[in-house]
């Protein structure tokens, strides 16, 4: 399906909220795609009834089992991202927990995620003349600017082949399984299908955005359909990617 969308208002919307970088912290008693609200609403249903988070000395010990470890998780997610600056989604941590743990919550596997991958043995460095000789290959045949290929890999996995997303996104430039499927890319941790298919994608993404590199980024850490439906709303989480790239890219040029 093809989304009506206009290049120039989409442009806008993005450099006007990263002019304003909201950075407002969730508020608990409020309502909203946040690791509170997933426990509100998730935990009464363990046992079917009508249980507030200010009674926690009334959870049971499967409810306390799983808010526990809902909440490592989200404790840990947070020091992964204040050391490494990689921004990991914690509400799909927890919302996979509660899966675990109290069958609540369903996240169906399409035929895409299935699909087979071999983890390479050996890590190839960013300074590897191989990965150099393989994003240049890319850059020439898909017609993208080769450092903007190092810049998207360098945000994306920091240069490691057999990298793995909390959602599944794979290898060097970190592809969705069902995105490596529809670009025909076997094996995502192999790092030249990897790099073959992720400037593909780029360059796809930037013929539809009319070359605006800013657009195709957002693109490209947001989906598509989440960038042409919501632009207005564009994540802080996106809004750094589009920037740390931009800042490896300058860095390249230098």
């Amino acid at each position: 399906m093809v989304i009506s969308r206009d290049v120039a208002d989409l442009s806008q919307l993005i450099i006007t909220q990263k002019r304003e970088k909201p950075h407002v912290a969730a508020s608990p008693g409020k309502t909203g795609n946040n690791f509170y609200s997933i426990l509100k609403d998730i935990l009464p249903d363990v046992q079917g009834a009508s249980l507030p988070l200010s009674e926690m000395t009334a959870l049971n010990k499967e409810q306390l089992l799983l808010f526990s470890r809902a909440l490592q998780i989200q404790m840990n997610s947070r020091l992964y991202n204040t050391m490494f600056n990689n921004a990991l989604e914690s509400n799909t941590l927890a919302s996979k927990v509660l899966q675990d743990y109290a069958g609540k919550i369903s996240h169906p596997i399409s035929d895409a995620s299935k699909i087979k991958q071999e983890m390479p043995k050996i890590n190839q460095s960013k300074d590897d003349a191989g990965l150099n000789q393989i994003i240049n290959q890319a850059a020439q045949k898909h017609k993208v600017d080769a450092n903007l290929i190092r810049s998207v890999i360098k945000a994306e996995s920091n240069f490691n082949p057999s990298a793995t997303s909390p959602k599944g996104a794979m290898g060097l430039m970190q592809l969705m399984p069902e995105t490596a499927k529809e670009l025909g890319v076997n094996n995502a941790y192999d790092p030249q299908e990897n790099v073959m298919g992720g400037a593909r994608y780029l360059k796809m993404l930037l013929n539809r955005y009319d070359g605006q590199v800013d657009l195709a980024l957002a693109a490209y850490n947001w989906g598509i359909g989440n960038l042409e439906k919501k632009s207005d709303r564009l994540p802080a989480e996106t809004i750094s990617y589009i920037e740390r790239v931009n800042t490896y890219y300058n860095n390249m040029k230098a």
